[in-house]
């Protein structure tokens, strides 16, 4: 007869493979349930004059060759083209301090108002400006045309018109490119009349929408 604790070791092996195939131990699942992935949140600024503190930082001029010692700031009107026999330009910067120096530009429009006539049907270039100004006293001859040729936004012909400066506006804001503004022209074969800030119907004043994240 066989010793009792071999037949007992001999059943015990089985038992205990069995349980040691029960007790492997699967990877942890360290994710947390209670963590999900943020959603980039969209907030948009309107900057208009009128519309009290940081978003009320809008200056404009409007530029005369004919005079080109007097300055125009506090004109109600911003004119581009041809008057008489007289060129006239216009300057307008948007304040960006209401919006984070880190911030994602995910749109930004401006918008103008015609003052006076119809549409003719020509668009008014935007350039990026090159030198800083004060609208007070700015004039073609301080200013001396300080400005990129390229065109970076067109103002349609239109009652109410609208251009998208998202790419300058992500610059200004980052610091990458100084906020000097932009300048508008058009063809010499008329004028285009907007309304400034100066004008005493806040909804007629140019405003920059700016969405960011």
């Amino acid at each position: 007869m066989k010793p009792m604790f071999q037949q007992a070791s001999k059943c015990l092996v089985p038992v205990l493979l069995l349980l040691g195939s029960a007790c492997v131990a699967e990877p942890l699942d360290t994710t947390d349930p209670t963590q999900e992935t943020e959603e980039a949140v969209t907030t948009c600024v309107t900057i208009q004059r009128g519309t009290g503190g940081a978003t009320d930082d809008v200056t404009d001029a409007l530029l005369a060759d004919i005079t080109e010692r007097k300055a125009y700031g506090a004109s109600e009107s911003l004119t581009a083209g041809l008057v008489g026999t007289g060129a006239r330009f216009a300057l307008l910067r948007f304040g960006l301090t209401a919006i984070p120096a880190n911030a994602t530009i995910v749109s930004a429009t401006a918008t103008l108002h015609l003052l006076l006539g119809t549409p003719d049907g020509v668009a008014v270039r935007a350039h990026q400006s090159t030198a800083s100004w004060v609208e007070s006293w700015v004039t073609c001859t301080t200013y001396q045309y300080a400005y990129l040729a390229a065109v970076v936004a067109t103002f349609p012909s239109a009652t109410t018109t609208t251009a998208d400066l998202t790419s300058l506006v992500q610059g200004w804001v980052s610091g990458a490119i100084p906020n000097d503004g932009i300048f508008l022209e058009r063809p010499f074969t008329g004028s285009t009349v907007f309304a400034s800030s100066e004008i005493p119907t806040q909804a007629l004043r140019p405003s920059l929408q700016v969405c960011y994240q």
